[in-house]
């Protein structure tokens, strides 16, 4: 397939049975919390529960896709995806990079590679190969994995086995094709299933065992020195004023175009010190609308004869033939043109004269010359063939001749004829072979009459290494009389590569005969390669039957029946209809263009409805009888079907051509069966159009349900390019991958449910920005009503920068105010809803201007004047926040009134009155934050001004009197020496005890996170510029910013687990952008006291991570008032013994006490008699004899106690600890048990009770 370069990301998304590293995160109390939502400038998000998911954008890596729906990172590495495959749990990646990173081990691949999803390992595949890959045929009925691109061999394999751009791996090691290679890229391998049999498709004409060639493209001339290349009326200046800019420009494309001056004709010739035969000329135009080329024709230099030509004209799509005027095509989606020489001409030179032009004057973009012969002079002392260089080099003293036999000038060289037998002179020929084959080599030798030499000739040696490890030695007699062609090899020949150089070392033979002269003259020969072919031409697409070549049968390999025109570019093929092949590329046939079906029934191309296409076809993908098109191109041929926009449906049964929506806004590179009724469309797009005329955008990919005829809902969130897709995974140079396709916000009710999100829901989703959020439960419809502010628009404009969604359906108002207006803050209290940010509009007959309040249950709009600045433009709310009674409203920005109150950058609203007040004294600028502490003491941040001192931050205490003034608290014997004064706040939450967490970046990016107590110290709780060295978690990184903090409640918290503050449910959660040391990338982090964790991350349509800048809750909660604190273990234990022994000692209180009443009511107890010596036995057996037992009704007190003792013990410390000190008290001492096995923390009382 054809890629547009770029740095991507090679991203696999795969439903697996990998091994994932699965983290224990935190989960929200949402008993506390409620529902949630994030807010922010992002188009995919995730949670995070897996150390492998990764927002971090990188040049290449691949992902699994677990069934969970979280994207895993398992390798990445600079570079670019073509192709993969999958086979036997081995999934196959072919592109072009050097190596992969997987595991944190950097792994040398070369252009593919293996990834084992049963081990989570990557391995190269041998060496890999010397080229890109661009296309993988995975085959489980032969075990191998077929390999196309634009390479010459394996890494490492032996070079006369492969000609160039495919191969195959089997049996872990590489093997080449029957056919040895191809001369030209293979950009796509396809099974035809029901012929058995694997096509080989790209821009070819030749196999590299020399049965399929096309002699008439067989050999580019050198362009370069010693021909000499010019112009006439050339430019003047410019980078368009070079002739030799234009000769052999990459992929045909005018990259430097020639230009001629304005509205003169022109030419551009090359000149050559020998002659040649041109068989073909290929042309590009300039590619500039103003200024191309219309007609031309072309000189030969020497016989001024004019070439008559033949090719297809691209309107007509018939093959016309020209001489004195030729027309060459300006449109983007024609690269070149060929024109095939219909009489041979042998020249000196080629003058192609501009004879008429589009626009302002002429110019060309591109030239090869081609014959079907390559004829290596020794004059080549260097070379600018589009494959190489041909050269020689001497040993001696060497001079050119003029050969007056065949106009062409040799070297020569005389030498004593006395020292022939010692001499070392020699000529090192280095052909350029443009691709391995069969050739016939023949030595020219000018004759020695038209040289004037015929009596210093001799014998020469030739020594030709032609292949690797092979030499040749051959004699030839140079005294013939007239220019002599000896045929001096037959046989394989191959292309230079990384390990061989083909060479032919021409000196004087061993025992060569002294002429009768004093001196001898030796010849440098000119030596020409003719390729040998015993079949059809090869244009394109190569048919392989593996099975026929396993029974030996004698046709395994060959072109279609019928070929494509020559120079034939094929990008696409779908083969799965069986009795049809689908061809899409760059191709001019008759009368065809761009696409084309081949019927083996007739063995014929039949033209599709219209003609085909007119731009590049990339990708196709037939689904039932609907074949889908992609690729660069607007209309059918005869413009019967207009404004496709790269996208077109093809009913293969009815011959109609459709509109696939309408379109995509760039060229479309993949379309991609992927199951479940959906077809992937990927390439170099934005957005997509509907057919009812709605822009959707996509990131490079998107999804066409083929059931409905329409675009879905691609759920996930993917920015890039995909090459392969299945129900299961997507395969593709992805910039990133995350869960949820929700764009600016996301909201749900519980971390593990699935997400609420919100997509194509704005007009134009890449521009819109939400920055607030609320939430407020309906109790007449007892439903929840989401509230999003910022800047966007929907419903066709009708609602602009806030949106209401109640009941899954959306309203809201148009907030004005130019390019600016947005909502920037809201508050919802009590049913009310504040409104802050910077707009001026009028609803309900209200003027509003940068806030507003309105009743959530009637929408109704109460009156409250709105904030200006000095000119009476409306002014801006950056922040809003409560005060700790919720009666008043503190709003911070940038302004100078509210209705005619003068207040500057902050103003407080009494909610009762909706009337303004100012807030203390002394203080200006613009209020970024703010917060308020228990104490009722409002610190805020951004640029201002305090008694006009500059400052970062700022307090007031008991803010709601409007008597106080406010102060810059300034630290003092801080445990940190970061000045706060140098930092940028970026954000402020008031603490527990009259702290306050500051959080802010310095002018190095540095992050620095810390508390500034109530007593003015600050204590410094992260910072990038000392990363923390726990291991519990990861560190800061530069660059972080942190938009938000607050106090998160977490479930199935317990007093031994790390939370911060310490001994509490809560953890400090940080929503921005950060760089975590060990998680990279993440949205929304959470602090423990000791390092962070990654919580959210998310993405951005470019594929850079995303910025959350809120966390909103439907429950008040996340503040430091919300916090639940747990007694230190040992306390709690202490705490529990305590208790113990105040229930034992009650116990044994109440049981003496018990005895001393029961003896007492029975009165004086006289002992019997004693009719024997006293013991313990006989005294158990008296005290407790039958006679007696009716005196004492409870007889075993002494136990009774203990068991009571051990039921309370139980009861307090809980059943294991109970028993256990039970158990120690009869037994032998035993060590103490843990501290953590007492599970006292599990289920922690309100501190109320624990004291």
């Amino acid at each position: 397939m054809a890629r547009l370069d770029r740095w991507l990301i090679l991203l696999l998304v795969v439903s697996c049975h990998a091994t994932a590293t699965y983290v224990s995160v935190p989960t929200l109390d949402t008993s506390q919390v409620g529902q949630f939502g994030l807010i922010g400038q992002f188009a995919g998000v995730s949670p995070f529960s897996n150390s492998l998911q990764s927002a971090n954008p990188a040049d290449a890596a691949a992902f699994i896709r677990d069934p969970s729906s979280l994207f895993l990172s398992l390798l990445q590495g600079p570079g670019q995806l073509y192709d993969s495959c999958l086979m036997d749990q081995q999934l196959y990646l072919g592109g072009s990079f050097s190596s992969l990173l997987s595991a944190s081990t950097l792994i040398t691949v070369n252009n593919i590679a293996r990834y084992d999803l049963n081990s989570n390992t990557l391995q190269p595949l041998g060496q890999g190969v010397d080229g890109p890959v661009y296309a993988l045929h995975c085959d489980p009925s032969n075990q191998t994995v077929y390999v196309g691109g634009q390479f010459h061999q394996p890494v490492g394999a032996n070079a006369t086995a492969y000609a160039g751009s495919v191969a195959q791996w089997y049996n872990n090691q590489w093997l080449p094709l029957p056919w040895q290679g191809l001369n030209g890229p293979v950009h796509v391998i396809t099974p035809n299933t029901q012929r058995n049999s694997i096509l080989f498709a790209g821009q070819f004409d030749a196999t590299g065992d020399g049965v399929y060639f096309n002699p008439n493209a067989s050999h580019p001339v050198n362009l370069g020195a010693p021909v000499n290349v010019s112009g006439g009326n050339t430019a003047l200046s410019g980078s368009g004023s070079n002739p030799s800019s234009i000769i052999c420009q990459a992929n045909n494309t005018a990259l430097n175009p020639w230009l001629l001056q304005a509205n003169v004709p022109g030419y551009w010739q090359a000149s050559f010190p020998y002659a040649i035969q041109p068989s073909m000329l290929r042309l590009s135009n300039t590619g500039i609308n103003n200024q191309a080329t219309r007609s031309f024709s072309i000189l030969a230099l020497g016989s001024n004869e004019v070439f008559q030509l033949s090719y297809i004209d691209p309107l007509t799509q018939k093959r016309t033939t020209c001489s004195d005027m030729c027309f060459l095509a300006n449109t983007p989606s024609i690269t070149y043109q060929d024109f095939t020489v219909e009489s041979p001409i042998n020249t000196t030179g080629v003058r192609i004269d501009i004879l008429t032009w589009y626009g302002n004057g002429g110019g060309l973009g591109d030239v090869q010359i081609f014959q079907s012969e390559n004829t290596l002079y020794p004059e080549n002392t260097s070379g600018n063939n589009c494959s190489g260089p041909s050269t020689t080099s001497v040993v001696g003293n060497w001079q050119p001749v003029f050969s007056f036999g065949s106009y062409e000038t040799f070297l020569s060289t005389n030498i004593p004829t006395s020292e022939l037998a010692s001499s070392n002179v020699s000529v090192t020929y280095t052909p350029q072979i443009p691709t391995q084959g069969r050739y016939t080599l023949y030595a020219i030798t000018p004759g020695c009459v038209s040289t004037n030499s015929c009596d210093q000739r001799t014998q020469v040696q030739l020594t030709m290494q032609l292949t690797p490890g092979t030499t040749t030695q051959i004699t030839i007699d140079q005294t013939n009389p007239q220019d002599a062609s000896t045929v001096i090899y037959e046989g394989l020949v191959v292309p230079a590569s990384n390990s061989f150089i083909p060479t032919i070392v021409l000196k004087p033979a061993p025992g060569a005969k002294p002429p009768a002269t004093p001196n001898t003259t030796i010849i440098a020969d000119a030596f020409s390669f003719n390729r040998n072919g015993t079949n059809a031409t090869l244009s394109s697409i190569l048919e392989y039957s593996p099975s026929n070549f396993s029974s030996h049968l004698p046709i395994a390999w060959h072109p279609l029946p019928q070929q494509l025109p020559t120079g034939s570019a094929v990008l696409s093929l779908d083969a799965s209809n069986g009795n049809a092949l689908y061809i899409g590329g760059q191709f001019t046939g008759v009368p065809y263009r761009n696409i084309v079906a081949f019927d083996y029934a007739s063995s014929a191309l039949v033209p599709l409805t219209h003609n085909g296409l007119d731009g590049n076809v990339t990708s196709l993908a037939l689904d039932g009888s609907n074949l889908y098109v992609g690729g660069l191109f607007n209309n059918t041929v005869d413009l019967a079907i207009t404004s496709m926009n790269h996208l077109g449906i093809y009913n293969t049964g009815t011959g109609a051509w459709s509109n696939m929506g309408s379109g995509t806004d760039g060229p479309v590179s993949d379309i991609i069966p992927g199951g479940n009724d959906r077809l992937w469309v990927s390439g170099s797009f934005s957005h997509v159009h509907t057919s009812s005329g709605k822009v959707l955008t996509a990131p490079g990919n998107i999804p066409w349900q083929p059931s409905t005829d329409q675009w879905a809902d691609p759920q996930v969130f993917l920015s890039g390019t995909l090459v392969n897709a299945s129900s299961n995974n997507w395969v593709g140079d992805l910039a990133a991958a995350q869960t949820y396709y929700s764009v600016g916000a996301v909201t749900t009710s519980s971390w593990t449910n699935p997400w609420t999100r919100y997509y194509y829901l704005f007009d134009n989703d890449e521009t819109a920005i939400v920055t607030s959020g609320a939430f407020w439960h309906n109790t007449t419809s007892n439903l929840p009503v989401t509230i999003l502010g910022g800047q966007f628009t929907m419903q066709n404009g009708a609602i602009a920068n806030l949106a209401i969604n109640h009941n899954n359906s959306w309203y809201g108002w148009t907030l004005t105010g130019g390019d600016s207006a947005r909502v920037n803050s809201l508050i919802q209290q009590d049913g009310i809803l504040y409104v802050g940010g910077v707009f001026a509009s009028q609803i309900q007959q209200q003027s509003v201007k940068s806030f507003f309040a309105v009743q959530l249950s009637t929408l109704t709009f109460l009156p409250v004047s709105g904030l200006s600045d000095a000119n009476g433009n409306p002014g801006q709310i950056q922040v809003m926040a409560l005060s700790t009674d919720k009666s008043k409203l503190f709003v911070g920005g940038s302004f100078a009134k509210a209705g005619a109150l003068d207040c500057h950058g902050i103003c407080m609203l009494d909610l009762a009155m909706r009337q303004w007040n100012s807030v203390g004294s002394g203080l200006d600028g613009s209020v970024q934050g703010m917060t308020v502490d228990s104490s009722n003491t409002l610190t805020v941040i951004g640029k201002l001004q305090v008694q006009q001192q500059q400052t970062t931050y700022a307090q007031l205490t008991n803010p709601t009197s409007g008597q106080t003034t406010w102060s810059v608290p300034s630290p003092a014997g801080s445990s940190s020496s970061v000045n706060l004064q140098q930092l940028t706040m970026t954000a402020v939450f008031a603490g527990e005890n009259g702290d306050t967490l500051l959080a802010g970046i310095s002018s190095d990016r540095q992050t620095v996170l810390g508390t500034l107590t109530s007593k003015n110290q600050f204590n410094l709780l992260s910072s990038s510029a000392s990363p923390s060295t726990s291991s519990s978690g990861s560190s800061l990184l530069s660059g972080s910013i942190i938009q938000q903090l607050l106090f998160a409640p977490m479930a199935q918290s317990s007093a031994d687990q790390a939370r911060y503050p310490a001994n509490t449910n809560s953890m400090l959660m940080a929503v921005g952008q950060l760089q975590l040391s060990q998680a990279g990338n993440v949205s929304v982090a959470l602090y423990d006291g000791n390092g962070w964790s990654p919580y959210v991350l998310s993405s951005q349509f470019n594929g850079q991570p995303g910025l959350i800048q809120t966390f909103f809750s439907e429950k008040e909660c996340c503040t430091a008032s919300s916090i639940r604190h747990f007694l230190p273990v040992p306390a709690v234990i202490l705490i529990s013994i305590a208790i113990s022994l105040g229930l034992i000692f009650v116990l044994v209180g109440a049981g003496l006490g018990w005895l001393y009443v029961r003896r007492k009511r029975q009165g004086l107890d006289y002992p019997e008699p004693m009719t024997s010596p006293w013991s313990p036995a006989a005294h158990a057996a008296s005290a407790y004899g039958a006679s007696t037992a009716q005196h004492h009704p409870d007889p075993v007190v002494t136990s009774s106690i203990a068991q009571l003792l051990d039921a309370a013990q139980m009861a307090t410390l809980g059943n294991a600890t109970g028993a256990a000190i039970a158990t120690a008290s009869t037994s032998s001492p035993q060590p103490d048990l843990p501290v953590r096995e007492l599970q006292v923390g599990d289920q922690p009382s309100p501190p109320s009770q624990l004291t």
